[in-house]
């Protein structure tokens, strides 16, 4: 039974390690404010906090952090060939 044990912890480890990473790749689409509040959350309230920003962030996902525009101007300027 103690794997179990071992298993939520290593679960939540990761969990809090991948959402800070994703608060870190999207840095360059939050403002200041938002991005300290979000670590602070995480930091402060470890599981709950990756769990409310996971829930808040679902659309984004661990997708390259290009927002639409940036994206289609890069498609064009590859079709073009600019």
């Amino acid at each position: 039974m103690a794997w179990f044990w071992w298993l939520l912890v290593i679960g939540v480890i990761v969990m809090w390690v991948v959402a800070l990473v994703d608060i870190i790749r999207r840095r360059h689409s939050m403002s200041g404010g938002k991005l300290a509040a979000w670590v602070l959350l995480i930091i402060i309230f470890p599981v709950l906090g990756a769990v409310v920003y996971f829930l808040v962030n679902a659309g984004g996902g661990m997708g390259p952090s290009v927002d639409e525009g940036s994206r289609d101007q890069a498609l064009q300027d590859r079709h073009y060939g600019a």
